[in-house]
Formats: structure tokens, C-alpha cells, sequence
């Protein structure tokens, strides 16, 4: 039940942080949006790291494999959420990515042995449908482009899950696996920034909004690990994809002006819920 209700406090702090990035992506470039976020998570993470891992039980092989979870996501699967934001917007980049489940569905059976139950597969089944319904909406024009970006976060995001289930069993700690995830992101941006010369701009530069999708994404990540730490990958994974029915709540709230949402957020919201039932209860 822990990891349930973390794992959708996730998904909302996930909505959330996709309001201040749209908000961010205004103004600054992906990459700075992205940078200032992991920057933010950094700052929030290792405190509570040093706080609650006992390092007597961190081993050096435990570490390499949070490194590789980083590289994966925040890394490589934020930047392309991000740069999918930016060619889509939230309303449409939100369910698409969130076809995290179907991927890491298969990524758990295979390399963790978990088993996907009747119940949990409608369930997964049931949350895909919902956000297929949303990416349906009238109005909404889709760009090749965008869509690879979002389905390829949404592999490398499942991926990511699976390496940092066994991460944080690793070393014990959900706080640390976190923070070494988003110390190796701010190094590898930097890397990147230097690679393709696209400079991040001077923190002095940085709004709020960079700062606050730095918060609620490090929020967000923390409740993801802390449900991974209890529980299945495929259960986290579907449950945080609850995150479209939130984050269309919140564009409608406070987006009116950038983008629309249609009723149809209602059928898609009776998918989702159903299928966030049939998970949590499994």
C-alpha cells in the first residue's frame, strides 16, 4: 500500500513539474530547462542521502549501477521529455510518455522475472487506453518528431525503473540511488552542452519556473524511489502513469492560455482511474 500511494504522489509532482517546465520552456532552452531542474534535485536529494543511507552497507558495485540508472533517466529520458514538451506541449507529451507501463511491463518480465497478473495486465491495458484517448483529442496536431521524442523517454524511463529497482537494493537507500542519478545528470549536461556547443545559460538568468520544476521533479523522484524500494516495478510504472489525468487537470488550471483541453479528459480520466484501481489493488 506504501508504494502505491507514493507512486501516486509521484505522478502528481510529476503533473505539477510539467506546468513549470511548459512555464520554463518559454523562456529558456530545453537543455538550461533541463539542467536547472537536476541542478535543483541535487541540492534537495543529498541532504536527505546523507541523512538516511547507511554507507557501512554501500558498496562500490551497488554505486556503478546508480550511475548507470542516472545516465538512463534523469539523463537521457528527461532531456528527451523535455525537448518533446517543447515540439508538442504538456497536453500531448504527458500521455505519450506515459507509455512507460507497456515497456516496462515487458523490461520487468524479462530481466527481473516479475510476473504481470490478469488483473494488473487490464489494469496496464486499461491506463495505455485512456491515454490513447487523449492523444486522439480534436484540435491536437502531432509532429514526427515529438512523437519519437516522447516514446523514446518513455523506453529509456522504463529502462531507467528496472536499473534503479536494482539499484536501491543495491545500496539500500532510495535517496541515494536518487542522488547519484542527478549528480551524473548534471555531469553528463555539461559533457553534452560542451559536445554539441549549446551553451546553459547563466543561473542568474534562471526564473522561477526553473527552480520550481527543480523542486517538484526531485520531489517527484524521491517518491519514485521510495515506491520502488517496496514495490514491483510494473505496479510503480503503472501507477505513476496516472500522471496525463493530473497534468490535463493542472494545463486546464493554469495552461488556459497556452493550451486547451476537451471533455474528452473525461473519458480518458475513466480509463485511467479504472486501470489505477485494478494496479493498486492486485
Amino acid at each position: 500500500m506504501i508504494g502505491a500511494i507514493t507512486s501516486i504522489i509521484a505522478a502528481v509532482f510529476w503533473a505539477l513539474a510539467a506546468i513549470a517546465v511548459r512555464r520554463s520552456l518559454q523562456t529558456s532552452s530545453p537543455l538550461t530547462t533541463v539542467f536547472a531542474t537536476v541542478v535543483v534535485n541535487a541540492v534537495l536529494l543529498w541532504p536527505l542521502a546523507l541523512l538516511f543511507t547507511n554507507f557501512e552497507q554501500v558498496r562500490i558495485d551497488g554505486i556503478m549501477i546508480c550511475v548507470a540508472a542516472g545516465i538512463l533517466a534523469p539523463t537521457m529520458g528527461r532531456l528527451l521529455r523535455f525537448m518533446a514538451v517543447e515540439k508538442l506541449g504538456v497536453a500531448l507529451t504527458a500521455p505519450l510518455v506515459e507509455t512507460i507501463p507497456i515497456f516496462g511491463a515487458l523490461l520487468a518480465i524479462s530481466i527481473l522475472g516479475e510476473v504481470v497478473t490478469l488483473q494488473i495486465g487490464l489494469g496496464m491495458l486499461a491506463v495505455v487506453m485512456g491515454a490513447m484517448v487523449l492523444v486522439s483529442r480534436e484540435g491536437m496536431k502531432f509532429t514526427r518528431i515529438g512523437v519519437m521524442l516522447s516514446l523514446g523517454s518513455a523506453f529509456i524511463f522504463a529502462a531507467a525503473d528496472v536499473v534503479r529497482k536494482i539499484a536501491i537494493i543495491a545500496v539500500n537507500s532510495p535517496f541515494l540511488g536518487a542522488a547519484v542519478g542527478v549528480t551524473v545528470a548534471i555531469v553528463s549536461y555539461i559533457v553534452f552542452s560542451f559536445v554539441v556547443k549549446q551553451p546553459i545559460a547563466n543561473p542568474k538568468t534562471w526564473t522561477r519556473f526553473n527552480y520550481l520544476s527543480g523542486i517538484l521533479t526531485g520531489l517527484a523522484l524521491s517518491s519514485i524511489f521510495m515506491a520502488l524500494f517496496v514495490e514491483r516495478v510494473v505496479i510503480v510504472q503503472s501507477l505513476v502513469a496516472t500522471s496525463p489525468l493530473f497534468t490535463l487537470f493542472f494545463t486546464w488550471i493554469f495552461l488556459r492560455k497556452l493550451e486547451h483541453v476537451t471533455p474528452f479528459i473525461f473519458v480518458a480520466a475513466i480509463f485511467i482511474v479504472i486501470g489505477s484501481i485494478l494496479v493498486s489493488t492486485a
